[in-house]
C-alpha cells in the first residue's frame, strides 16, 4: 500500500475519517467507504492507513479550517479542543462527528446544517446500527 504523509490539506471537501490507533482502522476504513471519505491515520500508531499525519491537533484544525468534514474515531474532547479556536457561524461550519472506537455512539458536534445529519445516518447504516 502506498502511504502519503499529509503535510497540507487538500482543497476538496471529501470527508476525512481520523484513525488514532491501529485497532480502529477496520472501522475507519468501513466508514470511509460508506461516506466516500479519506482515512487519515496517526503516523506511528495507525501505519496502515492510506494517508498519514503526525500532529493530531494541528491536522484536525487544518482540516476544519479547509472546510473538510471530519469524522473522528476518538474522544470528543480531542475534536473540540482542535476546532474551538476556529468556530464561526453555524451557517459555515463543516460537519464534525465523534464516533466511539467500538462504534457504539455517533455524536454530531458541528455542521448539522451542512451534511452532518446525512453523514451520521450513512455511518449508522454502514456500521450496522450499533
Amino acid at each position: 500500500m502506498d502511504h502519503t504523509l499529509i503535510t497540507s490539506v487538500e482543497v476538496t471537501k471529501r470527508p476525512v475519517v481520523l484513525c488514532l490507533s491501529a485497532s480502529v482502522l477496520p472501522l475507519a476504513e468501513k466508514i470511509g467507504q460508506a461516506i466516500d471519505g479519506d482515512v487519515h491515520g496517526l503516523a506511528g500508531r495507525c501505519c496502515a492507513a492510506q494517508h498519514q499525519f503526525e500532529h493530531t491537533m494541528s491536522h484536525i484544525s487544518a482540516l476544519y479550517v479547509a472546510g473538510r468534514p471530519v469524522v473522528g474515531l476518538c474522544a470528543v474532547a480531542i475534536l473540540i479542543r482542535a476546532i474551538a479556536p476556529h468556530l464561526g457561524h453555524k451557517q459555515s461550519d463543516p460537519p464534525v462527528l465523534a464516533i466511539a472506537e467500538d462504534g457504539s455512539s455517533i455524536i454530531p458536534l458541528m455542521g448539522l446544517h451542512h451534511g452532518g445529519t446525512a453523514l451520521s445516518t450513512a455511518i449508522y447504516k454502514a456500521i450496522g446500527g450499533k
